[in-house]
C-alpha cells in the first residue's frame, strides 16, 4: 500500500479528501494535484476493501497459534462474592499480579497498591490523539470491561483483548524480520507519548502484546507508571526489548538492525521513528509483510 511519509519527522501523513497531506504529529503539510488525488482515491478504495476482508479473516480464526488453554484458576473474594480468574499466563509488574487468558488481561492490585489502579485508568483516559488517529492507536491501549473491589482492600481491573493477541514475553529468538514490525509498532506508540509529552516506564515484554497475524501491537500494562518528560525511557526500552526478542538471531538481520539495537535514542520519538524507518529501507529493503514463524 502507498505510504506518504513526513520529511520533517518521519511519521505517516494523514490524507484529506481535498488533496491535503497533513502530518498529525508535527503539522507539516503537502498537497496532491487533482490527477494524483483521483488516482489515489480509486487505489485506496480497492485496498480498503481487500484489507477489510483480510482483517475479518484474521480475527475469525481466534487463537491462531493455539497458545491458550486457560486451565489454571486463581480465586479472590470481593464484597459480592468469590471471583475466579481462569488464565494461561501469569506475570507481575511493580507488585501488580497480571493474569492473561483468551479474552482478558486481568490486573490484581494488592491493598497497598490499589491507588495504582485509579492512576492507570486516569492516565489512559487523559491521553490525547492526533486529529486523525490514522494508526488507530486508541485500539492499542487498554479498554476496561470490569472492575472489582476486593475484601482485602485490593482492586481488580479486567481489560478486554482478542483471542489472537498474545503476551510478548512468551516469544524469544525471533528472526529480525519479525522483530522489525514489532519495533515499528513500538515506535508508533512512542510517537503518541511524544504527542502527549509523556514517558512510560514499561515499554517491555511484560506490558506489550502482539497479534502475529495482523502485525498489530497492544500496550496493556504499566499505565500507572508514566510521567511528563517525553518518552526517554520508552525509546531506550524499545532497544532493550528488541534485543531480548531477537536473542542470538541478531546475526540473521542486516547490519543496520544491529546498529539500531546498540544506538542511543534520538532526541524525540519523531526523530527516532525516522531513524528506524531508514533502517527498514536500507537494511530490510523496505516494508514487507512477513508471515509470522514464532
Amino acid at each position: 500500500m502507498l505510504k506518504y511519509k513526513c520529511g520533517n519527522c518521519g511519521g505517516e501523513f494523514e490524507i484529506h479528501a481535498h488533496g491535503e497531506l497533513l502530518c498529525p504529529f508535527c503539522g507539516t503539510k503537502q498537497y496532491f494535484s487533482d490527477a494524483e488525488l483521483s488516482g489515489y482515491k480509486g487505489y485506496r478504495d480497492n485496498v480498503l476493501q481487500y484489507v477489510r476482508r483480510s482483517n475479518d479473516s484474521f480475527f475469525a480464526k481466534g487463537d491462531v497459534l493455539r497458545l491458550f488453554n486457560d486451565s489454571d484458576i486463581e480465586k479472590y473474594e470481593s464484597a459480592d462474592g468469590s471471583i475466579e480468574i481462569a488464565y494461561t499466563y501469569r506475570t507481575e509488574t511493580d507488585g501488580v499480579e497480571i493474569f492473561i487468558n483468551k479474552e482478558s488481561v486481568v490486573c490484581v492490585f494488592p491493598a497497598d497498591r490499589s491507588s495504582l489502579a485509579d492512576r492507570a485508568l486516569k492516565n489512559i483516559a487523559e491521553l490525547e490523539y492526533p486529529s486523525a488517529d490514522i494508526k488507530n492507536l486508541r485500539n492499542c491501549l487498554p479498554y476496561l470491561k470490569a472492575r472489582y473491589e476486593l475484601k482485602s482492600g485490593g482492586v481488580i481491573l479486567a481489560f478486554s483483548k482478542n483471542e489472537n493477541v498474545y503476551p510478548l514475553f512468551i516469544f524469544s529468538e525471533l528472526h529480525p524480520k519479525h522483530v522489525a514490525w514489532i519495533i515499528s509498532r513500538m515506535e508508533n506508540l512512542c510517537c503518541l507519548l511524544e504527542f502527549n509529552g509523556l514517558d512510560h516506564k514499561h515499554m517491555d515484554e511484560q506490558s506489550l502484546f502482539i497479534n502475529p497475524k495482523s502485525h498489530e501491537a497492544f500496550w496493556y500494562g504499566g499505565w500507572w507508571d508514566t510521567e511528563g518528560d517525553g518518552p526517554r525511557t520508552a525509546l531506550a526500552d524499545i532497544r532493550k526489548t528488541a534485543k531480548k526478542l531477537t536473542g542470538e538471531m541478531v546475526s540473521e538481520g542486516p547490519r543496520e538492525y544491529a546498529e539500531f539495537l546498540s544506538s542511543k535514542p534520538r532526541d524525540t520519538a519523531y526523530d527516532d521513528f525516522a531513524y528506524w524507518d531508514e533502517v527498514i529501507e536500507k537494511g530490510f529493503g523496505g516494508h514487507h509483510f512477513a508471515d509470522f514463524e514464532g
